[in-house]
């Protein structure tokens, strides 16, 4: 994907088949952690806080980075010895099993096996039914997303920790597919929140037509 002049390139324009895994944000950027789903390549995308890109910078090659079935969790590091950024994950794999990785210098290596995916939040009952995907916390809310098994959805919630309830919650649903989150963040300085994933379009009969990075932002209540 090349990056012409950025005034014309809105982040919603990309047509390439990819999903964000992370997305987080400073005071004049925001940075989209993607996936592409047919080169296999990991990169990040900066775009100012209109959503036109700045830049693109590749994260790490095809490089044994294309034999997992899903990505259970992906967050930059900073490593403060040298200022570069190291991302840790956890992938599930064709078989089932599941493994840590870490990237570091465009270099993918695996770290540890994960024997158990352990639920998290047992003791909130509001939740009972949500299969929470990632969490951020602030003060007293923890802000999640997640699939709720009841009605089969994906959701964004917020919950009040203090009061054992939810403050907030939105499913997300399309006429045209599947919705499927990754990652959600808060950014402080607008005091939004930041949720991605990816949609997986399908047409009329059913059949598969091709997947499409999802981003959408919520005011903080």
């Amino acid at each position: 994907m090349e990056i012409i002049n950025k005034q014309y390139i809105k982040l919603n324009t990309i047509t390439d088949i990819m999903e964000y895994l992370f997305i987080y944000s400073d005071k004049n950027n925001y940075y989209f952690i993607t996936y592409n789903l047919e080169s296999k390549e990991l990169f990040l995308i900066v775009t100012d806080k209109e959503l036109c890109i700045d830049y693109l910078d590749v994260i790490v090659k095809p490089n044994d980075f294309d034999n997992f079935k899903n990505m259970l969790f992906f967050k930059p590091y900073l490593d403060v010895s040298n200022d570069t950024t190291i991302y840790k994950g956890i992938i599930t794999l064709e078989n089932g099993n599941h493994k840590k990785f870490e990237i570091k210098d465009l270099m993918f290596s695996y770290t540890d096996d994960v024997d158990e995916i352990k639920p998290s939040f047992s003791l909130l009952p509001c939740i009972a039914n949500i299969k929470v995907k990632a969490h951020i916390q602030k003060k007293n809310h923890l802000y999640l997303i997640g699939h709720d098994e009841k009605y089969n959805e994906e959701v964004f919630i917020i919950v009040n920790i203090e009061l054992m309830k939810i403050q907030y919650l939105h499913s997300f649903y399309t006429d045209f597919g599947y919705i499927t989150l990754n990652t959600v963040n808060i950014d402080a300085y607008e005091n939004k929140i930041l949720v991605g994933g990816k949609i997986d379009e399908y047409d009329d009969k059913d059949n598969y037509v091709t997947t499409k990075p999802y981003f959408q932002m919520f005011l903080n209540v």
